[in-house]
């Protein structure tokens, strides 16, 4: 897999910048496809007091099997497009976690 398969991933010196849309207060913290060339995510947390931040932080962390200290919500803190930075880690990692993810939503 590369980065022409994932649209949404950039990479950047310190890891990878996943181009997030994300929809709070949902029934469950899950990954919903794609919107508008970004990955959507439905999370269940809702957005008020930086909660739906945290929360993204460490349903992605859980995800892709990263320490939480390793996810960061970069830019788009009141906003449902997001940037996070994935720090200290590859394409192929990421991907190889996506493929699996994903696999439901586009097999």
């Amino acid at each position: 897999m590369t980065g022409k398969d994932y649209p949404f991933i950039s990479q950047c010196s310190s890891g990878l910048r996943l181009h997030l849309w994300v929809k709070p207060n949902a029934k469950r913290n899950e990954f919903a496809g794609i919107h508008g060339g970004k990955l959507k995510l439905s999370i269940a947390a809702p957005a008020a007091e930086n909660r739906a931040n945290t929360a993204l932080e460490k349903f992605l962390a859980q995800s892709f099997s990263l320490p939480k200290s390793r996810v960061v919500v970069e830019r788009g803190h009141t906003s449902r497009e997001k940037v996070v930075l994935l720090s200290e880690v590859t394409l192929q990692e990421i991907a190889a976690h996506l493929e699996k993810l994903l696999a439901n939503d586009y097999t």
